[in-house]
């Protein structure tokens, strides 16, 4: 367990050790925790968080990143910097947690040996939006920059990876690093499909897919619905859970992520990992799960996760064997009905890459994320930002003159 270092802020766990007060923020306190055991006395505050942040994201919940730090971190240089400071409405309150950001360090950016902290992206984390508290934001944030600045193990560079860049977060960010004079290279930025609240499920689909599209879906649908008895199912509260993992996982190893081994269910790891977040997700009322069944047999199953008033999807499989008829798309048609028969639900990401060719003829909404390099204040950040776009045309370069050498 991590020692305490100076005086301690009353109100919040012991576990972990301040390390700065930024003097431009003297009510805030930054507590910096270095193994995923000691973050156990923060949960109840890091849940509160996730309640009140100014952007969801359900990857960086305790309930999901915890398990991940203990599945796949263990052998990373990780640290999880938490910032605590009273909230705006209450300036004499109790601390509360206000931001939450699991970091990793690197030695090295596009080959040259200049050192970057990192927010720590998993296999199966798909937004790196960070946790930041609605009414603290400004605070927050300059005291994770001026940690960035002073901390002795630090880094001249900061990467936000795979963040919505389009929301309100990245709008308190770019006020923060205005005010701080801090410069930013986009390295990566694209946009992916969300799905919106609309009037109902047909003025959604009919808005995103053509006339065409859905009549040929509906044919292939009657198609299925003659090879037997289909049903759509969800999972409920008299549903046995371990049931519904054990097919879902079986579904998806059947098909070509079996073959490549990336499927959950291929590696004992990522299998134990799927299950912890889905048991934890299902007691908090956070897990919706759907199935495509025939003859009550498995051929379509969609797993999200819910952090209301979003939520995001998280893993598909379906039956190749019957990809004439569209199974997993027949299931997303039926994801897109239950997403607007959820009243708490506005939105849903679709966590998918750029261009998937099933979710964008299906969402006709998009989002942006993006990877940003910041400058943290600390010799050479600024003057590397400044260069990154060359330093990256030349390391593109540098990759490129072997492969064709071996090619001539």
């Amino acid at each position: 367990m991590g020692r305490a270092a100076g005086a301690r802020l009353a109100g919040h766990p012991a576990v972990g050790r301040t390390v700065t007060r930024p003097t431009d923020q003297p009510r805030m306190s930054v507590v910096v925790v270095d193994h995923p055991d000691q973050l156990e006395s923060h949960v109840p505050a890091w849940d509160a968080l996730a309640r009140a942040a100014v952007e969801p994201n359900v990857f960086q919940e305790a309930w999901m990143l915890l398990p991940a730090w203990r599945a796949f971190g263990g052998r990373l240089p990780l640290r999880a910097v938490l910032i605590y400071g009273p909230v705006q409405a209450r300036p004499d309150a109790t601390p509360e947690l206000c931001g939450l950001f699991l970091l990793e360090r690197t030695s090295s950016l596009f080959g040259l040996p200049v050192p970057v902290v990192r927010i720590w992206a998993h296999l199966h984390s798909f937004l790196g939006t960070p946790l930041v508290r609605a009414g603290a934001e400004a605070g927050c944030l300059d005291a994770l920059f001026e940690w960035l600045a002073h901390d002795a193990a630090g880094a001249p560079l900061f990467e936000l990876t795979d963040y919505g860049s389009d929301g309100l977060f990245e709008q308190h960010l770019t006020a923060c690093l205005t005010r701080r004079g801090l410069s930013t290279y986009v390295a990566r930025s694209y946009s992916r499909a969300v799905l919106h609240r609309g009037a109902d499920a047909e003025s959604v689909l009919a808005h995103a897919m053509s006339s065409g599209n859905r009549k040929e879906l509906r044919r292939q649908r009657r198609r299925l619905e003659e090879t037997g008895r289909l049903e759509v199912r969800a999972l409920d509260e008299h549903a046995d859970l371990t049931t519904w993992l054990g097919q879902f996982l079986d579904l998806e190893r059947a098909g070509w992520k079996g073959e490549e081994g990336s499927a959950l269910g291929s590696d004992p790891v990522q299998r134990d990992y799927f299950e912890r977040i889905a048991r934890a997700a299902h007691e908090r009322g956070r897990l919706m799960l759907l199935g495509l069944f025939l003859d009550g047999r498995p051929i379509a199953m969609k797993c999200n996760f819910l952090a209301p008033p979003a939520a995001f999807s998280f893993k598909i499989g379906f039956d190749e064997q019957l990809a004439r008829f569209s199974p997993g798309v027949q299931l997303e048609l039926e994801n897109v009905a239950a997403a607007q028969a959820n009243v708490d639900l506005a939105w849903m990401d679709s966590c998918a890459g750029e261009g998937h060719f099933m979710i964008e003829r299906i969402w006709s909404g998009r989002r942006r994320i993006s990877t940003t390099l910041i400058a943290t204040g600390r010799a050479p950040g600024g003057f590397v930002v400044r260069c990154l776009p060359l330093l990256r045309g030349l390391y593109r370069t540098v990759r490129l003159v072997p492969r064709r050498l071996h090619a001539r």
